[in-house]
């Protein structure tokens, strides 16, 4: 009888030394497994954001590139139009455009000064205007808009109008500074094709309208009032 109890206890402490050992070796592959599965989940997310990181970074590029092409191709039809202008403006008035072209040369200041305010008095005279019905009575604002409006317009017109015939002695004269010799259509395209390479400059390209229009314009209007030479 008693052999047989040291027996059953024998295997009651056996049975008792292996169920720790399996239990601790169930939660350790338990452990293992939880963190295999949120290592994994981890990468899994990485990855999302890099391929978003990088699909983000392509989407930009993509819209850079199209706003510089836009930009340079937009440049370029207006390269193209000035030079095709400027020539037919020289075809048409010959003398007047050589005229235009020295007096832009030899009064380029004042050139510049009035061609300024004549290219931007629409955006003056709306300033202006809008000036004025701030400070004015709300009984008076609407006629003075009723007035201001339609001559904002009307001179927003002629300087689109004027603005086609404007650069013809700019470029002209920016031609003879190159070479002096050059007949009046050689100066021309040649004074335009370097307006045309500033203009696909990013930084300083809007200095090209902002330069040639105004000086073009004021050199019109100052041969003009005087005689050729």
């Amino acid at each position: 009888m008693s052999c047989k109890l040291v027996v059953a206890a024998n295997v009651d402490a056996l049975a008792l030394t292996e169920n720790p050992a399996t239990i601790v070796f169930d939660v350790n592959v338990g452990a293992g497994v939880d963190a295999l599965t949120l290592s994994e989940n981890r990468a899994t997310v990485n990855a999302e954001k890099n391929v978003q990181a990088i699909t983000v970074n392509l989407v930009l590029a993509a819209q850079q590139s199209s706003i510089v092409f836009d930009r340079n191709v937009q440049a370029a039809v207006d390269a193209l139009a000035l030079t095709a202008t400027s020539i037919l403006v020289a075809l048409g008035w010959p003398a007047r455009t050589e005229h235009a072209a020295k007096r832009a040369r030899s009064n380029s200041l004042r050139s510049y000064g009035i061609g300024f305010f004549v290219i931007f008095s629409p955006i003056l005279i709306i300033g202006v205007g809008a000036l004025i019905v701030g400070l004015a009575p709300a009984a008076a604002s609407l006629p003075l808009l009723a007035i201001l409006v339609p001559v904002a317009v009307v001179m927003a017109g002629l300087v689109m109008a004027f603005s086609l015939v404007a650069g013809a002695p700019s470029v002209l004269m920016l031609g003879r500074l190159l070479r002096a010799n050059l007949g009046t259509y050689g100066a021309i395209v040649a004074g335009s094709a370097v307006v045309s390479l500033v203009w696909f400059l990013p930084v300083v390209g809007w200095l090209v309208p902002l330069t040639v229009l105004p000086l073009g314009a004021g050199s019109w209007i100052v041969a003009s009032r005087s005689t050729p030479d």
